[in-house]
């Protein structure tokens, strides 16, 4: 059973450790979407597209 994330990055095409947008399928490494996206202590997570 799989989520329905992407299992690699948008931006680098590369899989790891990734952000998963609660809106649509896309999944970012942290460093390559910038911290600025990120909200400390958020329980939901939109990517620069949502």
């Amino acid at each position: 059973l799989s989520d329905a994330n992407a299992d690699v990055c948008v931006l680098c095409g590369i899989g790891g450790s990734l952000v998963c947008c609660d809106a649509c399928p896309a999944a970012y490494h942290v460093r390559c979407v910038g911290e600025s996206h990120r909200v400390a202590g958020a329980s939901r997570w939109l990517c620069p597209e949502c």
